[in-house]
């Protein structure tokens, strides 16, 4: 009994630590996708006179698609933490003062599952995400190369 006690433990242990290096992770992927799409545009927004009109289109495409699972993601997480606090608020206020740390915890704890749940949703979104940027940040370092070459 002991032992189980102990290995549930651990788990939520593991969990809390999935979860809290999730979320570091997650902060910075998104600063430096933000930071992508601002220098996409910038770029683009120098060169797109040296570009052909099929190179513009699928710039526009592959960058339309990174933005629009980066804003789908964004904003159902968003939607999901708001759920979360407000469950977590009411389930904790309305608690008893004996059974107010249970409860807490017990929050948290389901907290950090869903964290960890969300990883492997986040891991594919990132891909997306990164994936179409850099398909169209490819676009424009080809005809800007194509431009220095050939000029």
């Amino acid at each position: 009994m002991e032992q189980q006690a102990d290995h549930e433990k651990r788990i939520e242990d593991i969990v809390k630590i999935m979860a809290v290096s999730y979320d570091k992770a997650a902060a910075y992927s998104n600063l430096i996708i933000i930071a992508g799409y601002a220098a996409f545009f910038a770029v683009w927004g120098n060169i797109k006179g040296l570009l052909g009109k099929i190179e513009m289109l699928y710039a526009a495409l592959f960058m339309c698609i990174s933005l629009v699972f980066f804003i789908l993601w964004e904003t159902i997480k968003m939607f999901i933490t708001v759920k979360t606090l407000n469950v977590m608020r009411n389930a904790v206020l309305e608690s008893s003062p004996e059974q107010f740390y249970p409860r807490l915890n017990e929050l948290k704890i389901k907290e950090a599952n869903l964290l960890a749940r969300f990883m492997y949703v986040w891991y594919f979104v990132l891909i997306v995400c990164v994936g179409f940027g850099l398909l169209a940040g490819a676009i424009l370092i080809n005809g800007f190369l194509r431009e220095l070459i050939y000029s």
